[in-house]
């Protein structure tokens, strides 16, 4: 046998070895997702209709698709929607059935309590996580922990606790995960432009 045949030969082994465990192909290689790369993928890209409170108060009720959103704030006659794909946000004015187009800033300054604004800045912090749980202490004393536990790792709790008391709590209660309507982020039918 040359040489020339052998390494052949063995190239031809290496490769079905490869082939047969798996790591060079279709799929091969792939990392396996934990908990936060989870709920960052749910929470940034899922679709869910979410409740936010506030240190026992219902702040509002969301709903979220992609990035794009609506929220109905809790004792306020107001609608936010905020359409991704098409760049454009309103806000409702339900008693008087008006609506006023707003910048994706404004639109975000009023969704403050939805999940996806909340820990966007927190995923992206990979070693302060353990598995679903985010602890960061800070140099005056306190700590801001964060949740994983709702459904798809999707964020359950914020809080910020410092001095043996909680300076903020925010929970999130989730429903109709995966199934929101794209209509949800559409101007409704029959408002006028306000004046």
């Amino acid at each position: 046998m040359t040489s020339s045949s052998c390494s052949a030969r063995m190239a031809a082994l290496a490769l079905s070895l490869l082939l047969a465990v798996g790591l060079w192909g279709c799929g091969g290689g792939k990392a396996v997702e934990g908990p936060r790369e989870e709920g960052m993928r749910n929470t940034m890209e899922g679709r869910y209709q979410v409740k936010a409170v506030e240190d026992g108060e219902v702040l509002g009720v969301g709903i979220y698709g992609g990035g794009s959103f609506r929220i109905v704030l809790e004792e306020v006659p107001r609608v936010v929607i905020y359409n991704e794909e098409e760049g454009r946000g309103w806000m409702i004015n339900l008693q008087r059935k008006t609506y006023r187009e707003i910048s994706r800033e404004e639109a975000a300054k009023r969704a403050g309590f939805m999940p996806h604004q909340v820990m966007k800045p927190y995923f992206g912090l990979a070693s302060f996580w353990s598995g679903g749980e985010f602890r960061m202490d800070t140099q005056d004393g306190r700590s801001i922990i964060a949740r994983l536990g709702g459904p798809g790792h999707l964020p359950s709790l914020w809080e910020a606790v410092g001095g043996g008391r909680t300076i903020k709590r925010m929970e999130w209660e989730y429903r109709r995960v995966g199934v929101v309507s794209e209509e949800n982020f559409r101007l409704p039918e029959g408002l006028a432009p306000e004046e």
